[in-house]
């Protein structure tokens, strides 16, 4: 959702199909616009948004702050060509129109025309806990002839379960939403919450598993010192070597002091698997007793 602020650019480049906006429904019911303050990770965007104002950028986040003065503050940012590059922030202002119905100025905010829609169509999650994900639509016609669209998934969390992304895709495409035409890409992770970006969580690093001999995973935290990534890989049952490694990940976490929580649902397991940090065996130990050994 990084540069969604960009959205205002997003003029340059039209559609071809019809000059006008699907019928969509807005998440009024569920949308309250204090717990959407703070930040997000962009999870999936569309593929032509994506290569204009977010080309070669990695670790994307957005960030919004009441300016109580009837404005947010919205601060995209991304790290330039890899997870070690230079930070870029692009700062727009956004006003809320009516329920989940926003917009975002990039440039002249005290002007209504220089504001782009931004749509919150749906929200995983209450509002009691700042929601969990959302997604984002945004569709304005301009002249009459210029029709500009772009959809986001957003988390929390810097992963978000498959089945999460599924259901937003699905609701979306029942409301006339062209999902598949704006080609969703998901952003690439790798690299981007591990301890080269401010984390001193003792669970950044690399572990071996005895229950897969040969086979690594990794866990990255977050600068926040609480959103995480889980990454590793299978190889085939009964190998002491991980022979033929098959990669899965990431999966999302979080840290609580020495606990972490793991979302192994995507490998058909449970989608709140807390561990903790074994101090003296240096290393992640899971209720079952399995033990991931850090690897120096």
């Amino acid at each position: 959702m990084k540069f969604l602020s960009s959205i205002l650019a997003l003029s340059l480049f039209a559609s071809a199909s019809a000059v006008s906006c699907p019928d969509f429904t807005t998440a009024d019911d569920k949308f309250d616009l204090q717990a959407y303050m703070g930040k997000w990770y962009e999870v999936e965007k569309s593929s032509q948004f994506a290569s204009i104002f977010e080309r070669n950028g990695y670790c994307i986040t957005a960030e919004y702050t009441d300016n109580n003065d009837g404005t947010v503050k919205v601060d995209n940012a991304f790290l330039k060509g890899g997870p070690d590059g230079d930070r870029t922030d692009a700062i727009a202002t956004a006003k809320q129109i009516e329920g989940a119905r926003l917009g975002v100025s990039f440039f002249l905010p005290k002007f209504d025309f220089s504001y782009q829609s931004y749509n919150v169509v749906s929200l995983e999650g209450t509002k009691d806990d700042g929601y969990d994900a959302a997604l984002v639509y945004s569709c304005d016609v301009k002249f009459g002839l210029i029709k500009t669209e772009s959809l986001w998934v957003l988390s929390r969390t810097p992963t978000l379960a498959d089945s999460v992304v599924d259901n937003f895709y699905e609701e979306a495409a029942g409301m006339g939403i062209d999902v598949e035409g704006l080609n969703m890409i998901r952003n690439d992770i790798t690299g981007c919450y591990s301890s080269t970006l401010g984390s001193t969580s003792v669970f950044d690093g690399s572990y071996s598993d005895p229950n897969h001999p040969g086979c690594g995973r990794t866990v990255e935290v977050a600068s926040n010192g609480v959103d995480a990534a889980v990454y590793g890989e299978d190889g085939d049952e009964g190998s002491p070597d991980c022979a033929n490694p098959v990669q899965w990940g990431p999966l999302a976490a979080s840290v609580n002091g020495n606990n972490i929580k793991i979302d192994f649902s995507p490998k058909g397991g449970p989608s709140d698997l807390t561990a903790e940090y074994d101090s003296e065996d240096d290393g992640i130990l899971f209720s079952d007793g399995n033990l991931w050994s850090k690897i120096e």
